[in-house]
C-alpha cells in the first residue's frame, strides 16, 4: 500500500501546481490538495523519496510506521500549522515545510515537501 502512494507522490510532483516560497509561511494553516508524504526525521523524507527514484521499494516501505518507520501519508482533509519553511534554492517551487497538527502546540514537528501544499482559508 506504502508502494501505491509513494508512486502517487511522484506523480503529483510532476502534475501539482507550483507552490512558491512566498506564498505557504509559518503559522499558516495549510492542507495538501492530494495528501502528502511526511516524517518526523527530515533526512527519512528525502531517503523515502531516492529509494523510491531508484526503485528500492522495501527501502522506502521499510520507513513507513506500519512497518516501523517514522513515515505516514497525510489525507487531503488533514489541517496543519506550518511550524518553518525552508526553499534551499533561491527561486525554488520546492521546499520543506515543518508542520503539526492545526490545533497542536509544539516546539518540532514532522516534514513534508511542500508540493501540493495550500493555504486553508
Amino acid at each position: 500500500m506504502a508502494h501505491t502512494m509513494l508512486i502517487a507522490m511522484a506523480l503529483l510532483v510532476a502534475y501539482a501546481p507550483p507552490t512558491t516560497a512566498n506564498e505557504i509561511k509559518p503559522e499558516m494553516i495549510t492542507r495538501f490538495l492530494h495528501g502528502s508524504l511526511v516524517c518526523l526525521d527530515r533526512d527519512h523524507l528525502t531517503e523515502v523519496a531516492l529509494d523510491e527514484i531508484k526503485g528500492e521499494i522495501t527501502k522506502a516501505e521499510g520507513l513507513m510506521a506500519e512497518n516501523g518507520g517514522d513515515c505516514v501519508m497525510v489525507s487531503p482533509s488533514q489541517r496543519s500549522r506550518v511550524l518553518s519553511v525552508e526553499y534551499n534554492l533561491p527561486g525554488s517551487d520546492i521546499g520543506l515545510l515543518e508542520i503539526i497538527g492545526s490545533d497542536t502546540i509544539r516546539a518540532n514537528g514532522a516534514w513534508a515537501y511542500s508540493i501540493g501544499a495550500a493555504e486553508v482559508k
